[in-house]
């Protein structure tokens, strides 16, 4: 997964177009598509504690980006800072209450000090 936010991240920051980081995040295969995809796994192969990491990493990665571009730069500045606003409220859903497994209180000291 994390070389799949790598490239998405790479993806986004040289989208020419808002409409292009537009298909990027909302299109068939974009963002929301494979977040939704990973969190469907996640009953069967994947526990919730794991999808929450992949979703922290995601917005890290979100939050990393730095959009080339031209007139439509602020338009696509603010639809990535909306992406990230709406996946950091999906995650606060996500995030496990209780002590969970023994790793991860260091990976949530990780995405404190981060991005999350």
């Amino acid at each position: 997964m994390f070389r799949a936010w790598w490239g998405l991240r790479e993806g986004l920051a040289t989208a020419p177009t808002f409409a292009s980081l537009r298909a990027r995040i909302s299109g068939a295969t974009g963002l929301w598509a494979v977040w939704r995809a990973l969190r469907a796994e996640a009953p069967e192969r994947l526990s919730r504690e794991e999808v929450w990491v992949y979703g922290c990493e995601l917005v890290r990665e979100l939050s990393q980006v730095t959009l080339e571009g031209s007139g439509d730069l602020p338009a696509r500045a603010a639809l990535l800072a909306q992406t990230i606003d709406e996946l950091r409220g999906v995650l606060r859903d996500l995030e496990p209450h209780d002590a969970g497994p023994a790793w991860l209180g260091a990976v949530r000291r990780f995405y404190a000090e981060g991005s999350p």
